[in-house]
């Protein structure tokens, strides 16, 4: 493939999706990483796109996530269902019955739940989408009380912050709107919604991050914790820049194997 017939298919890559990391541009395109890094260096050049951590990001996108900016529920649970659901699936090892579990909002968490439903442990949620997704099972259900966000699924405000620290979780199941694998920064869309995870994280035993790849291409409005605050990272593939030490995916998993 000539370097303008690249440069082509990396732009229509993005219009298709705002976002992709030089990982994957190099598997579609057959071409070494480094070739990958070129084209986008002529790409940003000529102001096309904005290269970031191990990819690339389209100019049009707003990078810095907001209550308004984010992607509304019933789009984002159509985004990376397959690299979100693997994400649950590996830290789903480590529910147990008689537990208490916190699935936070958001539609990653949400994966979790087919997993919670074969236990028996009571779950305590803000997340709509997460009930949605129950069936009936051996354990129970909290659902927290507070000001429901329509366009995000899920419960909010100082009524749910203060019922969620009201509770005292064996696992702590939280989601992201960013993380930035460098800084280690974990971002939230809005200052209510970071009051929260924080509540939640300051009275759980274990707390577990749970992102696709995705959102390492995201900044947040909020930084709510910094990832040496979860107990593991889990995550579908590892960045090519990282500086997270416990972070949990599919290559990490390979190795060990």
């Amino acid at each position: 493939m000539l370097a303008s017939e690249r440069l082509i298919y990396i732009i229509n890559r993005l219009d298709e999706h705002p976002a992709v990391s030089i990982r994957q541009l190099s598997k579609e395109l057959g071409v070494s990483e480094a070739t990958v890094r070129r084209d986008l260096d002529e790409l940003e050049r000529q102001g096309r796109l904005k290269r970031q951590h191990g990819g690339a990001v389209l100019n049009s996108v707003v990078h810095t996530l907001t209550q308004i900016s984010d992607y509304p529920m019933n789009l984002r649970s159509t985004i990376n269902c397959d690299k979100k659901k693997l994400v649950c699936d590996m830290a789903s090892v480590l529910v147990e019955d008689d537990m208490c579990i916190y699935v936070d909002g958001g539609s990653t968490t949400a994966f979790i739940i087919p997993h919670l439903m074969k236990k028996r442990v009571h779950i305590v949620t803000p997340n709509m989408m997460a009930i949605k997704k129950m069936k009936p099972f051996a354990g129970t259900v909290h659902m927290i009380g507070g000001t429901y966000d329509i366009y995000h699924e899920t419960v909010v405000g100082s009524l749910a912050t203060s019922e969620a620290g009201n509770f005292r979780y064996d696992l702590a199941f939280i989601g992201a709107s960013g993380l930035d694998p460098v800084t280690k920064e974990c971002y939230s869309a809005s200052l209510e919604v970071a009051a929260q995870k924080q509540a939640v994280m300051k009275h759980s035993i274990t707390n577990i991050l749970l992102v696709d790849s995705g959102k390492f291409e995201k900044r947040g409005f909020c930084l709510f914790a910094m990832t040496d605050e979860f107990d593991i990272v889990y995550t579908d593939e590892i960045p090519e820049e990282c500086n997270i030490e416990n972070l949990a995916g599919v290559e990490k998993n390979h190795e060990k194997a």
